[in-house]
C-alpha cells in the first residue's frame, strides 16, 4: 500500500528503499512480512512508523507517512483515492483456523458468529479455502 501521491507509482518494492514504512512491530506477520520483502530487495527499511491495528496504518499511507504491507484481509474495507495498491508480489500468506469444540451446553451462537465473519470477509476479499483441518470449511488461506 502506498500513498496515491507518491509519483511515478512504484514498480517495483526495490524503488521504495529510500522511503518511509508503516511496518507492523518485530514478530508481527506485518513485521515479518516486511522483514522478508526488504531482504528479499536488499534493503532495510525506514521504519518511520510503528502500527499494530487497523485501520490506523492505512490511515498514515494515506496521510503520506509512508508505504505499508498490509494483509489481504485489511484490504477489504472501504478505500479512499488516497492511497494506492501496486500490484507487486504478494509477501506471503497466513492460515486462519477456527477450531470449535462442542460444550456440553450445545452450540456456542457468539463464537458461530465469529467463524461466519471470518469467512465472510475472507470470501469478499477473494480469498480461497484450504485444509487440511478438523472442518475444512474453517481455513482460510490469506
Amino acid at each position: 500500500m502506498l500513498p496515491a501521491d507518491w509519483l511515478p507509482r512504484s514498480a517495483s518494492v526495490g524503488e521504495l528503499a529510500d522511503r518511509p514504512w508503516v511496518a507492523g512491530p518485530a514478530g508481527t506477520a506485518c513485521g515479518r512480512a516486511l522483514e522478508r520483502v526488504s531482504a528479499a530487495h536488499g534493503f532495510t527499511p525506514h521504519r518511520a512508523h510503528t502500527a499494530l491495528e487497523f485501520p490506523t496504518v492505512p490511515a498514515l499511507v494515506a496521510a503520506g507517512l509512508g508505504a505499508a504491507i498490509v494483509p489481504t484481509l485489511a484490504l477489504a474495507g472501504p478505500r479512499t483515492d488516497s492511497v494506492a495498491l501496486p500490484a507487486l508480489p504478494a509477501a506471503g500468506h497466513r492460515r486462519i483456523a477456527a477450531l470449535r469444540r462442542p460444550s456440553p451446553s450445545g452450540a456456542d451462537p457468539l463464537t458461530d458468529a465469529v467463524v461466519a465473519a471470518l469467512r465472510e470477509a475472507a470470501q469478499s476479499a477473494g480469498l480461497r479455502r484450504s485444509g487440511p483441518a478438523t472442518n475444512p470449511e474453517d481455513t482460510i488461506t490469506a
